[in-house]
This record gives structure tokens, sequence and C-alpha cells, in this order.
């Protein structure tokens, strides 16, 4: 199956994924979703090590600095999640809600 190679090569390349809010919007659930499950499984400390580690790693490959910071933000958001969701809820809906703007203010006019 060639298709397992070209999915984790793709996975390995960062991308802010440009003006693409829905990109950018599931790919920000997705570091959510990470953070609660190593949250879940470790605790806080070791997901947010990970998460930087994996974003030091994405910067020396030509990654963006501020991609990385929200990246890990997104991986906090989620790992925090466990311990209060009430408040972690409201926080990451005004965080999509923010980068949805400022994706829609990237975009060029047609």
């Amino acid at each position: 199956m060639k298709i397992f190679p070209y999915i984790f090569q793709e996975l390995r390349r960062p991308d802010d994924q440009g003006v693409d809010w829905y990109g950018w919007s599931t790919n920000q659930m997705t570091h959510f979703a990470l953070g609660i499950v190593g949250a879940f499984f470790f605790n806080i400390v070791v997901v947010m090590i990970f998460a930087i580690g994996k974003e030091v790693l994405d910067l020396n490959k030509g990654g963006k600095i501020m991609d990385s910071v929200v990246d890990v933000l997104f991986w906090g958001t989620g790992a925090f999640f466990l311990t209060a969701p009430g408040f972690v809820v409201i926080c990451l809906i005004i965080m999509l809600f923010f980068g949805v703007v400022k994706r829609f203010k990237r975009q060029e006019p047609k």
C-alpha cells in the first residue's frame, strides 16, 4: 500500500494552510484532540513537552513561528480541557473565531 508513506510524509510537512480557514480550523481541532488524548493517557506536562518538541522540529523544516505558537496553544488547550471543560470550550470558541476572521482577512479580493 503506497498511500501510507504518502500520508506520513504529508503529515510531517509543516503547513499553516494559508488562507484556507476550513483547513486551518480542522487542523487546530486535531491539535486540540491530540492534547486531550495525550492528557488522558499521560499528563499535561508530557503533552506540552511533546507539542513543543514537535513544533521545534517543524520550525527546523521551514515552518512559521506564529503557526507553531498557535499549534502549541491548541495542544495545551486540549490537554487543559480535562481539568476545566467549560472554561476551555469558551476559550476554544474565541480562539477559533479570531483565527477564522484572520484567515478571511488574508484572502485577496477576486
